[in-house]
């Protein structure tokens, strides 16, 4: 039995709860990092330095709602960035096993992960996640979306909290929306300006800064690349599902599409419902300032839209690309073989997906025959996610190769024909998926080099999750760039292999679909 009365025992415990207390400070201290607006302090797991919580903006609340995001306060003394901070406001979940945390309009954070045990002079390349869910949920804490496995290849990993819903795409004509109506929009801009201030101070290159997203998330990626105010922020951009294709609501004064539905009249029936207003009269600001958040948000069916109000989006992102008015950098994307497994949670109609395709009745039947026997839904969801991301994708990356920018298409297809929507990413975030290693290598190589195919050897470091060894560069199936009328596509089965003219008739029944749209 110790003898607890003991002074050398008594001193052993005061010398062990002393050094306990000394690692523990040390754990905090040694991420301690100066910022912009003050000295933020990490905490260290599974070999990463973690700053969690960190504001890039004031809280966008009260006077600031649905206003661009203003610059963060500046802070006295050591902030303890040890947490991820409050979800942005959004819908509650309709199960019993999706949880969110604690939700706030004072959401405007972002989380970094950087490798430990780097150098001070250190420049590592550096990942944006940008959150999907239909513009509607999410946020940077997703703990499917995690940074380990992109730490473990020496990449610093930064994700971020950004309005959704209405109350960050919002186009009310009571608002002043003269700066733009797309704040969600404007929070994925000003979180890149706060990074291209601070991130060499967290060890990162500021000229290899990839953003990257799923969904949503690659609709804002797209979206960053042809906002006028996010040039510059970012050298490369994957887009994983994106659906910049896809029609989008109008403000005043963008009217240049006679089928665009208005995005002040989405907005006015949004607050009506939200508010229970049954008045013929709009609400003027004072009265939607007095909404609450939580209603807002759940006032909103289904997906929500960006809009293009003429100056945050000047035009659809697609057709901004078209004209070659899209930031030049290299583009990586791609889509899933089932993309439109997610066309029920949509609250899209049947009518309006059939629509789009402009009366192409027969064709559509034969193409898409094999579906519509299995059922009505399945030919329905098989033709939203051809159109809303597969086609998106190849579309956008040929406007890229036509400015002479690299372009690299995928399709994701291990469970052939039915690998649903956001798989690619999820399983990119998998460490413990070995499959994908050597789809990861790809990502690895152009999140380093900006190209698929290569590494910097400099800078990269081989590790046991994307090892050079087993994956070497010359192992590797090259993945080539886009060429004029050709429509190559990298495909993720069980190897990867290159495909010549894949999905050719569905693409081109698309295609004609699209384009006979954004020209009436």
């Amino acid at each position: 039995m110790v003898n607890w009365a003991k002074p050398a025992t008594l001193a052993l415990i005061w010398l062990l709860l002393f050094q306990c207390r000394l690692v523990a400070y040390e754990q905090l201290s040694a991420g301690n990092i100066s910022t912009t607006e003050g000295i933020v302090a990490g905490i260290v797991e599974q070999g990463a330095r973690h700053f969690r919580g960190i504001p890039y903006a004031q809280p966008p609340s009260g006077e600031l709602r649905w206003q661009p995001p203003k610059s963060a306060l500046a802070w006295q003394g050591i902030r303890q960035s040890t947490s991820f901070g409050a979800n942005c406001p959004q819908k509650h979940p309709k199960d019993n096993v999706t949880r969110i945390s604690a939700m706030s309009e004072d959401c405007l954070t972002l989380n970094i992960s950087i490798p430990n045990n780097i150098s001070a002079d250190t420049k590592l390349p550096v990942l944006v996640w940008i959150h999907g869910g239909g513009l509607v949920a999410g946020s940077g804490a997703s703990a499917v979306f995690g940074s380990r496995v992109w730490n473990e290849s020496n990449i610093i990993f930064v994700s971020f909290n950004y309005r959704l819903g209405a109350l960050g795409f919002f186009a009310h004509p009571s608002l002043d929306n003269r700066l733009g109506a797309n704040f969600g929009l404007m929070d994925m801009t000003a979180a890149l300006g706060w990074l291209d201030n601070n991130i060499e101070s967290f060890g990162g290159d500021r000229e290899r800064l990839t953003i990257m997203g799923v969904s949503a998330g690659a609709m804002g990626v797209q979206l960053l690349m042809v906002n006028p105010q996010a040039k510059g922020l970012f050298s490369a951009a994957i887009a994983q599902s994106g659906y910049g294709t896809w029609p989008k609501p109008r403000t005043r004064a963008v009217t240049t599409m006679k089928a665009s539905p208005s995005a002040e009249a989405i907005a006015i029936n949004i607050a009506n419902k939200a508010s229970r207003n049954t008045s013929t009269k709009t609400l003027d600001r004072a009265q939607l300032l007095t909404i609450s958040a939580d209603s807002l948000v759940n006032a909103v069916e289904g997906f929500h839209l960006p809009l293009v109000d003429g100056i945050t989006l000047p035009e659809e992102s697609a057709l901004m690309f078209a004209k070659g008015l899209q930031h030049k950098v290299p583009f990586m994307t791609g889509g899933n073989s089932f993309d439109g497994s997610v066309f029920p949670l949509s609250n899209i109609s049947n009518e309006s997906v059939l629509t789009l395709l402009n009366g192409d009745q027969n064709r559509v039947s034969e193409l898409y025959k094999n579906d519509f026997q299995k059922s009505e839904l399945r030919g329905i969801s098989r033709i939203f996610g051809d159109m809303r991301y597969v086609f998106a994708s190849y579309y956008m990356a040929q406007q890229m190769e036509n400015v002479g920018q690299a372009a690299y298409l995928y399709l994701f297809d291990p469970n052939p024909n039915a690998t649903k929507h956001a798989a690619a990413a999820i399983n990119l975030f998998d460490r413990e998926n070995k499959k994908i290693v050597t789809m990861r290598q790809y990502w690895i190589n152009f999140i380093n080099s900006h190209d698929p195919n290569m590494y910097n050897p400099i800078k990269y470091a081989p590790n046991k999750y994307a090892p050079n060894k087993s994956v070497p560069k010359s192992n590797l199936v090259h993945w080539p760039k886009q060429k004029p009328g050709q429509n190559q596509w990298m495909v993720f089965t069980e190897e990867p292999v290159i495909k010549n003219d894949l999905l050719k008739e569905k693409i081109k029944l698309l295609k004609k679909s699209y384009l006979r749209r954004v020209t009436n």
